[in-house]
């Protein structure tokens, strides 16, 4: 049976080879939420930015839509939406192409984007369109572009260093399709987003794979592999008990074989001991966002102030309403002279940075006053104290001491899938669920806190 690489399959490609040697061997799983609602969301962009740019009477020679790459060219018209090819193995969708000057064959492709931000893979999905055209027409073009977010603001992409990429991308879908040598499966990021992350993460659990520790990227896998050491008890036993030494040097040092060893013997280890800063206010922190929006739009805030504890909750509509977001936090904080803000890795820091950013210099040098009283409790889980689970996530470190969430099914892409039904439908119900889910982020900081105050000077 012969296989196309398509703009899905060179995408899928770029995030987990695993996945598209599946796909190729005809496995099938069903569509995650979460990429069943960005493919609804990003039809509805296109549209969205075909209508503006036709209103903005962008192009000229002529506009034409659904034919192939081929008649485009025939006809010569000047811009065409959606368009379609065919050449040998590849089958490629155009959101757009652009005849650039009068040559009839000098068309350039466009990409839609709905995110705010341009990343390396759609670059190179769109260079891999730059490809095909190249393949097709004998003739590669230089650039392509791509129109992304809700201004619809557009970049121009070079090609010259991203074709070769393409082309050494290509040559090896083909090599998988030809072979029936598995690649190596990897847990990683994507997982969180792809229909096949059930069966693999079972697979990973029965091999007990290496890729279950978060805090073990591919390239360091690959190094502990070639020690033959390939699953998550083996590496248990390369812990040696280390001394630490008195430094002044703040870089985290991180010991994944100890977090094995934890997991081996389900067992805590605390490996060092953990700073924590002192006050009589605490004040545990989490912030909600679309991150592919830079949009940040629920403060969850937990104070506790000499054990009276009280909770709020700051929520912006839109990103019109981000800046007032932050003076309603800026406002609770001002109530107090001395403080300490918890959080867990770095999104709050993210977020205080960005409005530092933002505004003016007298108001920027409060923000950066909050900033430096900000401690964050992920390193701590990272370097001194080794929990046995797979991951240093909140929700794991906070399921494992016994806290769970109000609603089982809440995560970080959870909250997002959530966030954008409540933008296609301003749901009460929706929005009391995503600030009852910050909220349980931040009761989970403050369970997470106390067990660090409780267990840093326990060395084993």
């Amino acid at each position: 049976m012969s296989y196309l690489i398509t703009n899905e399959i060179f995408s899928d490609y770029l995030n987990c080879k695993y996945k598209v040697f599946l796909k190729f061997t005809g496995k099938t799983a069903t569509k995650t939420e979460y990429e069943k609602l960005q493919k609804r969301l990003l039809q509805k962009y296109r549209q969205y930015v075909r209508k503006s740019l036709i209103s903005k009477k962008y192009m000229n020679g002529g506009i034409i839509e659904k034919i192939t790459l081929s008649d485009i060219v025939k006809q010569k018209f000047g811009f065409g939406f959606f368009i379609r090819e065919k050449f040998k193995d590849l089958k490629v969708h155009f959101d757009a192409l652009i005849k650039e000057d009068s040559s009839c064959t000098s068309y350039v492709p466009v990409s839609f984007i709905r995110k705010e931000r341009v990343q390396i893979n759609d670059k190179l999905n769109l260079a891999f369109c730059g490809a095909v055209i190249g393949e097709r027409l004998n003739t590669i073009p230089q650039f392509g572009r791509i129109i992304y977010g809700n201004n619809i603001s557009m970049v121009r992409v070079n090609f010259d260093v991203l074709i070769p990429k393409v082309t050494s991308i290509v040559m090896a879908l083909r090599n998988l399709i030809a072979s029936d040598n598995s690649p190596q499966m990897h847990l990683n990021k994507h997982c969180k987003i792809c229909e096949f992350r059930a069966k693999c993460y079972r697979n990973a659990v029965e091999n007990d794979d290496l890729s279950l520790l978060s805090g073990l990227n591919q390239k360091k896998i690959q190094k502990i592999n070639n020690k033959g050491i390939f699953t998550v008890n083996q590496y248990s036993y390369t812990f040696k008990p280390r001394r630490r030494r008195k430094s002044r040097d703040k870089k985290i040092t991180c010991y994944p074989e100890l977090k094995a060893l934890a997991i081996r013997e389900n067992k805590i280890y605390v490996h060092g001991t953990p700073e924590l800063p002192h006050s009589k206010v605490e004040i545990f922190l989490d912030i909600e966002g679309l991150p592919d929006k830079n949009f940040y739009y629920l403060i969850g805030l937990i104070i506790n102030e000499n054990g009276n504890f009280h909770d709020y909750s700051f929520w912006a509509n839109s990103s019109n309403e981000e800046d007032n977001l932050f003076y309603q936090l800026q406002k609770e904080l001002n109530k107090y002279r001395d403080y300490i803000i918890y959080h867990f890795g770095n999104y709050e820091k993210k977020y205080l940075k960005s409005m530092s950013k933002k505004l003016e210099n007298s108001q920027s040098r409060k923000v950066k006053n909050i900033i430096n009283r900000c401690y964050d409790l992920l390193p701590v889980f990272v370097s001194n104290i080794y929990i046995p689970t797979y991951s240093n996530g909140l929700k794991d470190i906070a399921n494992f001491l016994g806290f769970s969430w109000t609603d089982k099914s809440g995560s970080g892409i959870q909250s997002i899938i959530w966030r954008e039904k409540w933008e296609l439908s301003r749901s009460n119900i929706i929005e009391d669920k995503l600030k009852q889910y910050n909220k349980d982020d931040c009761l989970a900081l403050v369970n997470v806190k106390n067990f660090v105050s409780e267990n840093r000077y326990r060395n084993e």
